[in-house]
């Protein structure tokens, strides 16, 4: 039986993903335990983060509600100042 060009193109793909799959499985599992490692220091990171946004945007509430009414109209509005300000460079 004579071997075609596209069958060894079909075992190239398949191999090849394949191989691609145990990239992501080996990625994958490097993030896990880069996780595992690093649980509590990201769970301290994120609690500062939400107390941080918390404090700032009701301070910021409470200085800026009477001088722009508009854009301080509640503590969610300026939760939601916080969130920009702190996620956005520039």
């Amino acid at each position: 039986m004579k071997k075609k060009v596209g069958d060894f193109i079909n075992y190239n793909k398949y191999f090849m993903k394949f191989i691609y799959t145990l990239i992501v499985l080996n990625v994958l599992t490097l993030i896990l335990e880069s996780y595992k490692e690093l649980k509590a220091e990201l769970s301290i990171t994120v609690f500062v983060t939400f107390v941080l946004i918390i404090l700032s945007s009701t301070l910021m509430y409470y200085i800026e509600h009477d001088a722009q009414p508009e854009k301080f109209a509640s503590i969610g509005d300026a939760v939601w100042w916080a969130v920009a300000t702190l996620t956005t460079v520039g």
